[in-house]
């Protein structure tokens, strides 16, 4: 059986920074100014994706939230990967990426100008 996270205590990396940075300035602001406290405490149980989990410290435990923020972009082949932040009233607490068209297995974040909200 697959689990939900995997426990790793890490830095987020530039590239997930800019594109929180980035959905949340769009969507979000109010999560701006603790962007800069936000933490990797997970990352998807299957191994693979880039899916993370987040907290405001390398104790926090794993919020499962509801998705406040759901866009969509490209994968360098041209296939249409999900982008969700979920969280709460308090903070985001995963950074969730799928593969829509269930072509490819998502192993990389899209590229940020390739971002829309979902629906349009």
């Amino acid at each position: 059986m697959l689990k939900y996270s995997i426990p790793i205590k890490r830095k987020l990396k530039d590239e997930e920074y800019k594109l929180l940075e980035h959905l949340l300035k769009t969507e979000r602001k109010e999560f701006l100014n603790i962007l800069p406290e936000l933490v990797v405490i997970g990352r998807c149980g299957c191994g693979n994706c880039p899916t993370i989990q987040l907290g405001l410290n390398y104790e926090s435990d794993i919020i499962h939230g509801k998705i406040i923020i759901d866009y969509y972009g490209l994968s360098k082949k041209g296939n249409l990967i999900g982008v969700s932040i979920l969280g709460n009233e308090y903070q985001p607490s995963e950074l969730e990426f799928w593969s829509i068209d269930g072509v490819e297995e998502i192993t990389e974040i899209p590229d940020i100008k390739t971002l829309k909200p979902m629906g349009n």
